[in-house]
């Protein structure tokens, strides 16, 4: 079945029942919005650490755990959850589209494909040509729409390369050892949201 037909028979079970579905051990659904400009095993709520990665590119921003992906009923939309790993533990949600979901549900649970998707090719041209994804950030939040950058490092230096944040999460994910994911304060402080209780 096609990524598309996958993600359609989830947001068919969505639509169906349940007040929310976790897209974790599943496949993505809905259509969200999203910036189209700009934009070992790996266990849950690991991303990479920051150690060995260039600090001067971190500075100033708050790095993150992936904690899920899924879709919150009545929408079919699925949403990436994301959480700092210091207190106060705000957590992020961003919109994505049905493939892309699929894709960093897959990338999550390291779930085999026949073929290689999308972001298993970059990661395999990255490898190929000596470069190594340094970590991913999410710098900017207008609505519902977030902006991302890949941070590369090889021969030549590190190079930062815009791309939509579904993209740089799923390449995060799909590394050996997870990259880290950092996000910076001001979008944390627009559109983060403190665990229950606080």
């Amino acid at each position: 079945m096609s990524e598309a037909g996958e993600a359609a028979a989830v947001a068919e079970q969505a639509e169906a029942g349940g007040a929310e579905v976790d897209l974790a051990g599943q496949v993505g659904a809905g259509e969200a919005e999203e910036d189209a400009a700009g934009q070992g095993r790996f266990e849950e709520g690991e991303t990479g650490a920051l150690a060995g990665t260039g600090e001067d590119e971190l500075l100033g921003f708050v790095q993150v755990d992936f904690v899920e992906v899924r879709v919150e009923l009545p929408s079919t939309n699925p949403v990436v959850v994301l959480e700092e790993v210091d207190p106060p533990k705000r957590r992020l949600k961003i919109p994505v589209g049905q493939a892309e979901g699929v894709a960093i549900a897959y990338a999550a649970r390291r779930i085999p494909t026949p073929r290689p998707l999308t972001h298993e090719l970059f990661v395999s041209a990255l490898e190929a040509f000596g470069l190594s994804l340094e970590h991913v950030r999410v710098t900017e939040v207008h609505k519902t729409s977030f902006s991302a950058e890949l941070v590369l490092s090889g021969p030549w230096g590190t190079r930062t390369l815009a791309c939509r944040p579904s993209d740089g999460i799923a390449l995060a994910l799909r590394q050996q050892l997870g990259a880290p994911i950092v996000v910076a304060p001001e979008v944390l402080d627009e559109a983060g949201e403190l665990p229950p209780g606080h």
